[in-house]
């Protein structure tokens, strides 16, 4: 029976990921070029004088705002990631250096593809009631699920992922405490030293099993206890990005395995927190929830949101991590893969 499963699954990838993608990729890409005159083209000479141009030019950011430079590279941390690294070799490896030929393409017509994303995002921002304009993943789920609705397609079930490392703090009213920080904040510079005034660089690989990257969970939370301590005094729940989303839209507070092991505080041997390890650094052991493995049910979504998107799905955690679900959405079913 499995053998079945996975010929049927591996006959559907090769089809999906052969002619239709491309047609996705390539023709969409080409299609929003057509219709904007090749924006990317025409507009090539702005586009470099407003962003390299203006990153270089010094200059301080008012409140509430960003400086070019800081602007750039907001950017470029959530454009830059497992496609760009692993998927560039993988596309070598399969293809040969033909590929590099194709990827030019896609990303020549692709630039008009995020262009048009972009511009809808802002055209479809909303009003709070506060006054301010938002949006974002959470209003692009939110009103994805109103169109489900609308067009009569209602989804079984879903799920959200998204970069790794970065998380919430809630207090015992969940409300959140301060900002929710991006992973590329200043705040985490030198925190690594402070985490090992406790426990070593090479204790802490041999504990957790991830490398060294400034950004982990470890040691942003350090940086919460180092300069808001407040934060973590008051604080009951931690939840990481993908889990947050998940609690808004279900009400459960959960954190994913995959998701998890990217903050270098879940042990390799337990597969569980490293409850030892955080007590040394000085975390409160009761706001990190209880792990749950790809695939769990979250829940269903609350009476709020039924009432907001007129119908109810499962919530089911995916690999919440980005680069685990990219993974395994490899169209691969056989052992001579980079996978």
């Amino acid at each position: 029976m499995l053998s079945v499963i996975e010929s049927v699954n591996a006959a559907v990838n090769n089809f999906i990921w052969g002619v239709p993608a491309m047609i996705c990729i390539i023709g969409v890409g080409l299609y929003l070029s057509i219709r904007t005159n090749f924006l990317q083209i025409r507009k090539f000479p702005y586009a470099i004088r407003v962003t390299i141009g203006r990153m270089l030019r010094k200059r301080e950011a008012s409140d509430g705002s960003l400086t070019p430079f800081q602007a750039v590279c907001t950017a470029l941390a959530a454009t830059v990631g497992t496609g760009n690294i692993a998927g560039v070799a993988g596309a070598i490896a399969i293809g040969g250096p033909g590929a590099v030929f194709w990827m030019w393409i896609s990303a020549l017509l692709g630039m008009c593809t995020k262009f048009s994303e972009v511009t809808l995002a802002v055209h479809f921002r909303e009003t709070n009631a506060n006054g301010d304009l938002v949006g974002g993943p959470m209003y692009y789920i939110k009103n994805g699920l109103k169109k489900c609705k609308e067009i009569g397609k209602i989804p079984v079930s879903m799920g959200v992922d998204t970069w790794g490392v970065d998380f919430v703090l809630m207090d015992k009213d969940d409300k959140v405490l301060g900002n929710t920080v991006g992973y590329r904040d200043h705040r985490n510079e030198g925190m690594d030293e402070e985490v090992y005034k406790t426990i070593s660089l090479e204790d802490l690989y041999a504990r957790t099993g991830i490398q060294k990257a400034i950004f982990n969970t470890v040691y942003q939370l350090m940086a919460v206890k180092t300069k808001h301590p407040e934060y973590l005094e008051q604080a009951e729940t931690m939840l990481h990005v993908p889990d947050y989303f998940h609690y808004l839209l279900t009400g459960k507070k959960t954190c994913e395995y995959t998701e998890a092991t990217t903050g270098q505080l879940v042990n390799a041997e337990t597969k569980d927190w490293d409850y030892e390890l955080i007590d040394k650094l000085g975390y409160p052991r009761k706001m990190f929830q209880k792990l749950i493995m790809p695939g769990t049910s979250v829940g269903h979504f609350t009476e709020e949101v039924k009432a907001e998107v007129g119908f109810d799905v499962e919530v089911v955690a995916p690999a919440t991590h980005d680069t685990g679900s990219a993974v395994l959405a490899v169209p691969a079913n056989d052992d001579d893969f980079i996978y």
